[in-house]
């Protein structure tokens, strides 16, 4: 994923010298470009820059580091954004934000601003800033003349068709088939039939996955055959990157179809060209598919001991350990299954496509095992809410064959019947034509509250904002519930007027089908559509504290929950100390763990700045103040510790 053309990232005006180096490289044909660098007297910032993207070009990645770092410690602003792309592809996010996020901001308007800000955009995409991903990268779209996507005709502009196909990939990985086909077809119409083959068939690749997940099976295949044609162009020196894109889309193209017995011998040979291109997302990929291919065939050792080649220190990456957990159900470890499912199906992000639904999947079906059906009941109503919707549902047809008993019990549910039903409908019907993503509907709770519809600002009284989160996280409430829970001093009267202006005002601003009813109208219990892709930060901020990840619950938090809410409720005051609580507990545990310098440091950066943003925190627990003068002591008592 997001192996861009690298060669466009240079500008087109340079020196002499270099001018043959550039054509190579937009020929593809990085051998030549290095045989023409080796006669090179000149070595400032512009040769160490070609230097590092032509290795990195016929695939040494390794080689290409150091070159551009000297270009980048030389100010050239070119290799600042060539060796940002090459953090990227290493898989050193943060360090590729770093480098990128002050390029996007000072560099002069013009292509090579736009190309920093597409590959910071791709950076944070795959660091979980999803939102803030789409929204760059959607700028850069509609900054480089109109607007890309499926209400677009015609040619897109040559300064389109990267963001577009940057834009493409993220909506694939977001499950937005629809979306990633449009732009995908457009990037196709405009890309040069005779250059930039490698960005065509990494298109090509990507719109076969995209055809290939919505059950079209048949013009997947068709995709790959015009990438096979065009990979059979390229020099033999440019076209390791293109071979690796081209394989990863037909292997997962064949899996798909039902052709596995064959692949784990192409799949190691991918994962080996993956490691000596230094492609960290390829390299994920082909140990997590060849582990569940091993297990599958009913070699769980060789699939274990697959899976712990790209451990680290810290263990497994979640993505990996999402598939641990597949494995240690099927060998009913289900203990292990419920550690590693639960972590990965509440910590992979939404850039992780199918993989945290799947875990959640599997979870609920180890819930269902180990005796506990009403969390497997609330886990699977997750799951069968994004099913429902889902337009690569073909990738979980394998997994609701696997979880046969889950999928029964929910058959004979009340609540669950009609939506499980409906997706194995769906399922053996084959997939429907692509239809648009259900709109955003972000909620903003912290601090100064907010809603925003597909992107766009609404306005929204405190009262409806905290009566649309109440019922999101409690759906099918009724009146008196709400009351009792909401204001329980307030009478019958005053919330029944309350209640009728608030759900009036959530229709009126965000859509009628906002609420639906349930039961009958005399005593109706509301819920929120399940028509929205629905985001609370609430949400992400108890998970955040729940798994103790500090960092992004301090990021999460802007001030107490519904701060200036009027008028004032019970339900919304106890979210406030639990929070606060959570906070201020958290807290104290990093502080009385503090071993070193630079652990107090870090406890007291995020302790300062969650005070400065609620100060109410430091009262919720009076150890807190206890545990950081211990932490200090211990600091001044020891100080090379």
């Amino acid at each position: 994923m997001f192996r861009s053309n690298l060669p466009a990232l240079n500008p087109t005006h340079e020196r002499a010298e270099f001018i043959p180096v550039r054509l190579a490289l937009a020929a593809e044909d990085p051998v030549r470009a290095l045989d023409l660098l080796s006669g090179s007297v000149v070595q400032g910032g512009a040769y160490w820059r070609w230097l590092g993207l032509a290795r990195l070009a016929v695939g040494q990645t390794a080689d290409a580091e150091l070159p551009l770092r000297r270009a980048a410690a030389l100010g050239d602003p070119a290799g600042s954004v060539a060796y940002g792309q090459w953090l990227l592809i290493t898989g050193q996010l943060a360090e590729a934000r770093r480098v990128l996020s002050p390029l996007s901001a000072w560099l002069p308007g013009g292509e090579l601003r736009r190309r920093a800000q597409q590959v910071h955009s791709q950076a944070l995409f795959l660091g979980g800033e999803v939102e803030s991903a789409l929204a760059l990268c959607q700028s850069l779209c509609r900054t480089a003349g109109r607007s890309v996507g499926r209400g677009a005709v015609g040619r897109l502009p040559p300064a389109q068709v990267s963001p577009a196909a940057a834009l493409a990939q993220m909506w694939l990985a977001l499950g937005d088939l629809a979306q990633a086909q449009s732009l995908l077809l457009q990037v196709l119409c405009a890309l040069p039939a005779q250059r930039e083959r490698r960005a065509r068939i990494e298109a090509l690749g990507s719109l076969a996955l995209t055809r290939a997940r919505s059950g079209q099976l048949g013009a997947a295949h068709d995709s790959l055959r015009l990438s096979r044609a065009l990979l059979e162009e390229l020099p033999a020196g440019g076209r390791r990157w293109a071979l690796a894109a081209h394989q990863r889309a037909a292997l997962e193209v064949r899996w798909l179809g039902g052709e596995r017995s064959a692949l784990s011998g192409e799949l190691l040979a991918l994962h080996e060209l993956a490691l000596d291109l230094g492609d960290v997302e390829l390299s994920l990929w082909t140990v997590a598919t060849r582990a569940e291919l091993l297990s599958l065939q009913g070699q769980p050792e060789k699939a274990l001991a697959s899976l712990y080649e790209l451990g680290t220190r810290q263990g497994l990456p979640l993505r990996l350990r999402a598939v641990r957990g597949l494995l240690m159900r099927r060998q009913r470890y289900n203990d292990h299954a419920m550690d590693d499912l639960s972590e990965a199906g509440y910590g992979l992000g939404c850039q992780d496509g199918a993989l945290r639904w799947r875990a959640r999947l599997y979870l609920a079906d180890v819930q269902l095992r180990t005796g506990d059906p009403g969390a497997a009941r609330t886990t699977l109503l997750e799951v069968l809410a994004h099913l429902g919707s889902a337009q690569d549902l073909s990738l979980y047809a394998p997994d609701l064959a696997d979880v046969d008993e889950l999928v029964q019990r929910a058959l004979i549910e009340p609540d669950l019947a009609l939506t499980m039903q409906g997706v194995l409908t769906r399922l053996w019907a084959g997939s429907p034509p692509l239809r648009v993503r259900p709109e955003r509907l972000e909620i903003r709770t912290l601090g100064q509250a907010s809603v925003s519809l597909g992107g766009q600002a609404v306005t929204l009284s405190q009262g409806a904002v905290l009566v649309l989160t109440f019922l999101y996280l409690h759906p099918h409430t009724s009146r008196n519930d709400m009351r009792a829970a909401l204001f329980p001093d307030f009478d019958r009267e005053q919330t029944t007027i309350f209640f009728r202006t608030v759900v009036r005002e959530l229709r009126a601003q965000l859509g009628p089908d906002i609420l639906h009813l349930d039961d009958t109208l005399r005593h109706p219990r509301y819920r929120v559509s399940g028509d929205f892709d629905l985001s609370l930060d609430l949400t992400e901020l108890r998970r955040s504290l729940t798994i103790s990840d500090l960092p992004r619950a301090t990021a999460l938090y802007r001030g107490a929950f519904l701060e200036s809410l009027d008028p004032q409720s019970e339900w919304a005051d106890h979210v406030c100390q639990e929070l606060r609580l959570a906070f201020n507990l958290e807290l104290q545990w990093r502080l009385n763990r503090a071993r070193s310098p630079g652990d107090l440091e870090q406890a007291e950066r995020a302790l300062s700045e969650v005070l400065r943003l609620d100060a109410e925190v430091g009262g919720a627990a009076p150890e807190l103040a206890a545990a950081l003068a211990a932490a200090r002591r211990r600091m001044t008592a020891d100080p090379g510790t």
